[in-house]
């Protein structure tokens, strides 16, 4: 009898769209932002890994946010509001670190976001009413940066700011863009006596002529029509890495050799680079994942 209780679904859990049920244990412990491993392989499965991860991340930041308001920190008027799991991580974390006032000036001042809602953070801290612009305008500003550190194209950029691309590619590229970063960091660790690690020496990969058998299937027309589109939105010197190794078929080791680096580099940017195009090819052109790599 108290096994059947306590397995009996307790209420309906909506993840990015999709319904989880989840018993009064797992609700339990997702109120105090616990995220039961089970669950997390389950969104894994069903979602992957960057949908985990960010509700992953709200959830526990939901609990940080109410912990203040019980404090007395923040209104108690938001409460209602967090726990309804309607309001993103990425305005959590700025609540949470009391900068939220302060990074919707800042995207006032560019005039990505309305004096209206500014005007509503001073007055009532949160609303629902203001969640969506808010967001908008936190990934608008993160696709300015990105754009402007060569990770995105103009054009994407464009659909960003207008609202034609979804950003959850903008928070995948950005994870991404903050790993590569670390990974790079570890890399010059071990290449301090290499005085120089222009990664803008791939441009010379086209005057390489050694190539290889690919056997993985890109040869096909179809295939290289997709992955030719996919590689049109990003910068030009990772499309160059891509069409290296895929259609001219150089080996890492020599691209390492000519850029100066160790091949674990090229790896680290290659996956980079995948993970970028698989989100192109589902969010941007409706692809599977899984079509080409």
């Amino acid at each position: 009898m108290d096994t059947k209780e306590k397995s009996a679904p307790a209420q309906v859990l909506v993840i990015d769209g999709q319904e989880y049920a989840i018993d009064k244990d797992t609700a339990k412990k997702l109120k105090d932002g616990v995220i039961p491993p089970d669950l997390q392989a389950e969104i894994t499965a069903r979602q992957g890994d960057d949908v985990r991860f960010e509700f992953c991340r709200q959830r526990r930041l939901m609990k940080k946010i109410c912990d203040k308001v019980d404090a007395g920190f923040l209104p108690e008027s938001i409460r209602s509001l967090v726990e309804s799991g309607a309001v993103p991580a990425e305005i959590l974390y700025r609540l949470d670190k009391g900068k939220l006032l302060g990074k919707a000036e800042q995207l006032h001042a560019k005039h990505l976001l309305s004096a209206e809602v500014v005007e509503t953070i001073k007055r009532e801290v949160l609303t629902a009413e203001i969640i969506k612009p808010l967001e908008q305008a936190i990934f608008a500003d993160t696709a300015i940066y990105l754009w402007e550190h060569h990770e995105i194209t103009g054009d994407i950029l464009s659909g960003v700011l207008q609202g034609g691309i979804d950003i959850r590619y903008i928070k995948v590229i950005r994870r991404y863009s903050r790993q590569i970063l670390n990974a790079s960091e570890v890399e010059r660790r071990h290449l301090v006596s290499i005085p120089d690690l222009d990664y803008e020496n791939l441009e010379s990969l086209n005057h390489l002529e050694d190539c290889f058998d690919i056997g993985s299937g890109l040869e096909q027309k179809m295939y290289r029509r997709y992955l030719e589109e996919a590689l049109s939105w990003l910068p030009s010197r990772d499309a160059r890495l891509i069409e290296a190794i895929y259609f001219d078929c150089i080996p890492m080791t020599k691209i390492a050799e000519m850029c100066g680096v160790t091949e674990g580099t090229i790896r680290y940017h290659r996956n980079r680079i995948i993970a970028k195009l698989k989100i192109i090819l589902e969010d941007v052109m409706h692809l599977s994942r899984d079509i080409l790599f």
